[in-house]
């Protein structure tokens, strides 16, 4: 059986990356639910209380950068927070690295896509979603 964090997560990403896809945006009462809901799974599953927030400042800082360069909307960066509240530090850094090698070949694809409108944004949330997935399926072990 999957800790409950990590079986709420891959429903977030799944959810966020419908809602992106959807609307091009990720509310942000969404991110706040997640949050809250990162924080009771933990609790619930008697995490140490400095976990999910070093997972959430991880998250955060891996790709706060790319939001101040201009290539990432703010949406995307809180969602990451969120995962990293899920996924605790090092699964977040793992997550993180995941989301970029997902995210070069999504907009690989997008952009050579037919009808691709190069000054249009792409929707980040499923390259994290396809991102978070993976790593939990290759990671993560039933116990």
């Amino acid at each position: 059986m999957f800790p409950l964090p990590l079986i709420l997560l891959s429903a977030l990403v799944l959810l966020a990356a419908g809602r992106d896809l959807a609307e091009r945006t990720i509310p942000n009462r969404f991110i706040g639910l997640a949050l809250l809901c990162a924080l009771g799974a933990h609790l619930l599953a008697g995490s140490p209380p400095w976990y999910p927030l070093a997972g959430l400042a991880t998250g955060l800082l891996l790709f706060l950068p790319l939001y101040l360069a201009h290539g990432m909307g703010a949406g995307d960066v809180k969602l990451m927070a969120a995962v990293g509240t899920f996924a605790g530090p090092v699964l977040a850094l793992q997550i993180a690295l995941a989301t970029c090698i997902a995210g070069g070949a999504v907009s690989l694809g997008f952009l050579t896509a037919p009808r691709a409108n190069r000054h249009s944004t792409m929707p980040y949330a499923p390259s994290i979603a396809i991102g978070t997935l993976a790593v939990l399926a290759f990671t993560v072990k039933p116990a």
